[in-house]
């Protein structure tokens, strides 16, 4: 928790150089903040434990799961004591062989050691639910990664963010409260109707609201963080990430995004990949499922000094193992899968449209947003200079500077949502921004 909190207190408002290569493309602090989070996110861990545990069953760390050890003691009294022994063990070396031993102790020590081979058996059907659930791990491990991270840096850049709108919002309520001041100071000496002062005291009333407002947000933030981090301790201080390194971000972004689609990058999703793992699954099942497949064992044993050995042959079959209805069965869930991959493929289809729509409108704001700022900064000029003159009074020099600190909060929440809608369509590309995910 101290190292994460110390990464959190890492985050400075300046990072000098453009965008980095693929591997770290976001600046390191904001980098190391994010995968820190991936470390720490209870979902982020739970999928990491969900992908090691399939793993290790389908590596086969497992392979020995089904051996059995056994054992009994008996000792009865009847004039004597008489302690009877009996331990087991069976082991599958491979699909079709098992090998077995045994010891008994009643009162002398006698052994067995036998083995059973069924050349006909398979295991393919557990060795597929192996392998199912392994693909299934490894997507939902991609797909929490890409969701998460992108969960987690922008929740760090709206709390950096409402610091700064806070302390905005109570400067206006600062200046609306000096503005009310002066119009009733004005309305008494005649100088300023009622109306005026109505309207003043709407808008202080505003701007308190605003003020209330930005308060609620940063604390919803701050427990948004806090959760996505798995915060237990105090929560430390978050500076603002300037806008020039915000736009230096979404250039790096908008540029590996048009690499992608210029290089055929389709839509990916989590459901996506999920439905042709199912039709993938499904017709291995069928190829492995015989049409007719008996039960044939041999089996041979023999005691420990191999004065006795024994060997026995089994064939066995019964109407169940008749797959017919199996296969039709299978036939129909392909069919049936095939036809929900194809309407996910479809609905991705309209997703990529409607991502690429957002990114323009984001873009577009942006664009408008950085226009108004400049022409509250020219206007905040042309005020500071008539100030200087004494043809503008101090008040309307510092609404002033609220509308340029006004501009420049919009600004910056207009780059916050390009940026967003950028890291929706890196998930939807399957991007992985920060490639933390994990896997060795």
């Amino acid at each position: 928790m101290r190292i994460l909190i110390a990464l959190l207190l890492s985050l400075v408002c300046a990072v000098a150089g453009s965008a980095q290569e693929l591997s770290g493309n976001t600046p390191s602090p904001l980098h190391e903040l994010v995968t820190a989070g991936l470390s720490a996110n209870r979902d982020s861990v739970e999928a990491q434990h969900a992908y090691n545990r399939a793993l290790r069953d389908r590596e086969g760390e497992a392979a020995y799961e089904s051996s059995v050890l056994s054992g009994s003691v008996r000792a009865t009294a009847a004039g004597s004591t008489e302690v009877s022994a009996t331990a087991s063990l069976s082991v599958p070396i491979v699909d079709q062989l098992i090998l077995s031993s045994g010891i008994t102790v009643d009162p002398e020590v006698s052994g067995t050691l036998g083995a059973s081979l069924r050349p006909l058996a398979t295991t393919a059907t557990a060795d597929l639910a192996a392998e199912e659930q392994y693909l299934r791990a490894v997507i939902a491990l991609d797909a929490a990664t890409l969701t998460i991270a992108g969960d987690l840096e922008e929740a760090i850049l709206a709390y950096g963010a409402s610091g700064a709108a806070a302390a905005y919002a109570e400067a206006s309520v600062t200046l609306q409260e000096e503005i009310f001041q002066i119009v009733s100071q004005e309305y008494a000496l005649g100088e300023a109707t009622y109306l005026d002062v109505d309207d003043a005291r709407d808008n202080l009333d505003q701007a308190r609201n605003a003020w209330s407002q930005a308060q609620r947000s940063r604390l919803t933030l701050q427990q948004n963080l806090a959760s996505l981090f798995a915060l237990t301790d105090d929560f430390p201080e978050l500076p603002v990430v300037p806008a020039d390194q915000l736009i230096t971000l979404t250039a790096a972004k908008t540029e590996v995004l048009e690499a992608a689609r210029n290089a055929g990058s389709q839509p990916w999703s989590q459901t996506l990949e999920s439905q042709r793992i199912t039709v993938d699954i499904l017709t291995e099942r069928r190829s492995a499922t015989m049409l007719l497949r008996p039960d044939l064992t041999v089996s041979a044993s023999t005691d420990t000094a191999f004065r006795s050995p024994s060997v026995s042959l089994s064939v066995s079959f019964s109407p169940s193992q008749w797959a017919r209805d199996d296969r039709s069965d299978l036939d129909e869930d392909i069919a049936d899968a095939r036809i929900r991959l194809a309407i996910e493929e479809q609905s991705l289809a309209l997703e990529e449209n409607l991502v690429r729509r957002l990114i323009e409108i984001a873009d577009r704001d942006s664009v408008i947003a950085r226009s108004d700022l400049d022409r509250a900064i020219l206007d905040l000029s042309e005020t500071q200079v008539l100030f200087s003159l004494g043809e503008r009074t101090s008040v309307e020099l510092r609404q002033g500077e609220l509308t340029v600190e006004s501009r420049t909060r919009a600004l910056y929440q207009a780059l916050l949502d390009l940026n967003g809608a950028l890291n929706d369509a890196l998930v939807l590309y399957g991007i992985d921004w920060y490639a933390a995910s994990g896997r060795q």
